[in-house]
């Protein structure tokens, strides 16, 4: 999986954790919610500072945005 899939994955489950719909988010985070659109259907990785922000709405560091995880057990 690329960078580019496993953050989309991270943000699309992070989001649904919390229970906020696209536009939730991107009005915690500022930013458009076609952004976040775009970001969860891995077509676009946002800027760094809509990255960060992003990261902090959901309680995140951008880092943990990165990490891909495994559901193998």
């Amino acid at each position: 999986m690329g960078s580019q899939q496993i953050i989309a994955s991270n943000v699309k489950e992070a989001r649904s954790k919390h229970g906020w719909s696209q536009t939730g988010l991107a009005e915690r985070a500022g930013i458009d919610r076609k952004t976040i659109n775009r970001l969860e259907n891995g077509h676009h990785i946002p800027a760094w500072g809509s990255l960060s922000a992003i990261a902090r709405a959901l309680g995140m560091s951008v880092h943990d945005l990165w990490k891909q995880t495994t559901d193998e057990g």
